[in-house]
């Protein structure tokens, strides 16, 4: 049985939060006035995710992570046909180091 946090717990991860961010009804709102559509489904999805095991997690992580990497290169070719393999190739790797924030 798996547990759930406590209070304490809770309120260290909603720390960990990026300060711009503040809870709002059902909606997170930025302090720069953008607000995100409602997630009606949030909470059943939840409730599948802490219905899973660990091994389940992590599988539907990485399924997700290469979903996410196949569509990205998807895009890139039909962008760009004129490239050969090896310059798509290195053009995907410019955009995943651009998503991971670091610099080129």
């Amino acid at each position: 049985m798996q547990q759930r946090p406590v209070p304490a717990a809770r309120e260290a991860l909603a720390a960990m939060l990026p300060p711009w961010y503040v809870r709002e009804t059902e909606r997170w709102k930025c302090s720069r006035g953008n607000v995100m559509k409602p997630r009606p489904n949030h909470q059943v999805y939840i409730g599948a995710l802490r219905a899973m095991s660990g091994e389940d997690r992590l599988r539907k992580a990485l399924e997700l992570s290469a979903l996410t990497r196949e569509l990205l290169m998807t895009g890139l070719r039909r962008r760009h046909p004129e490239l050969s393999e090896s310059e798509l190739h290195q053009l995907y790797l410019r955009r995943l180091q651009k998503s991971w924030g670091r610099p080129e």
